[in-house]
């Protein structure tokens, strides 16, 4: 298990810009990784995209959806 810096990911982010497009804007961040949960007799399980968040970031709002594994 890892965690992030949130002054480290924006700076990805940005740089992840397109060469050919200067003017380009985040349009959809959407993390993916695995999920660690324990089931009823205690053990772990670990699924893909246990929590799935998809964050869309415009110049009047922000939103967020959020999902699970079933």
């Amino acid at each position: 298990m890892g965690t992030f810096d949130p002054a480290e990911l924006t700076q990805r982010i940005e740089r992840s810009q397109p060469s050919g497009h200067p003017d380009a804007q985040v349009g959809n961040l959407t993390p993916s990784g695995r999920g660690t949960w324990f089931d009823a007799q205690g053990e772990e399980r670990h699924e893909q995209d246990l929590v799935v968040l998809s964050v869309d970031p415009d110049e009047h709002q922000l939103t967020a959806d959020a999902g699970g594994f079933p």
